[in-house]
């Protein structure tokens, strides 16, 4: 199995253009920089799933949006606010 893919990885690369090989090594080496330091900085972890992402994102909106502001009141108190003082621009 994994000696197909190979092959087919192979097979990918010999038929791109020459112009975009060096595109594609500087890609590799990235990656593998990226998943080698991931490795020694402690910080390889298994990805969430959907489910746990999910779950994870629905506590933290419990936590945090628990409360509504109402926008109706304060725009209501606004308003008074508003009505015993003239505008700069009014010429009362």
């Amino acid at each position: 199995m994994i000696a197909e893919k190979k092959l087919t990885l192979y097979q990918k690369i010999e038929s791109l253009p020459d112009n975009l090989l060096q595109e594609l090594q500087d890609y590799v080496d990235g990656l593998i920089a990226r998943k080698k330091a991931k490795k020694q900085n402690g910080k390889a972890k298994v990805e969430q799933t959907y489910e746990e992402r999910l779950k994870e994102l629905e506590e933290l909106a419990a936590k945090y949006l628990t409360e509504k502001p109402d926008f109706e009141n304060y725009m209501k108190d606004f308003e008074e606010s508003t009505q015993d003082r003239p505008l700069p621009f009014r010429e009362d």
